[in-house]
């Protein structure tokens, strides 16, 4: 993500060909990779409560994981609806391409 921002800072025009393959890595990391980790996350997080020795000096683990694992479910779900997003923009500009301008 570091390096899409940096080469893109100050980028006077980028054509589709390479906007496309910017938002594949995109939607991957965004979308459908943040999703299947906030899901496992949360899922680890829950079964943590059978297999380690839990306390929590904020209330109940369980209710307290439960709520957790809940926030982490609903970010998945956000995630996986960024994630189509670039999808439809590829949809969009997936036929374009440029002509290189003549190298002097």
């Amino acid at each position: 993500m570091r390096a899409l921002n940096d080469a893109t800072i100050d980028a006077h025009s980028i054509p589709a060909p390479v906007v496309y393959d910017a938002l594949g890595n995109l939607k991957l990391a965004l979308g459908y990779s943040t999703h299947q980790a906030l899901t496992q996350v949360a899922d680890g997080l829950l079964r943590s409560l059978d297999t380690h020795d839990v306390y929590d000096d904020n209330g109940d683990p369980t209710d307290n994981a439960a709520a957790a694992a809940a926030l982490m479910r609903e970010a998945a779900g956000l995630a996986t609806q960024i994630g189509t997003l670039p999808e439809e923009v590829q949809s969009r500009i997936s036929r374009q391409s440029y002509n290189a301008p003549d190298a002097p």
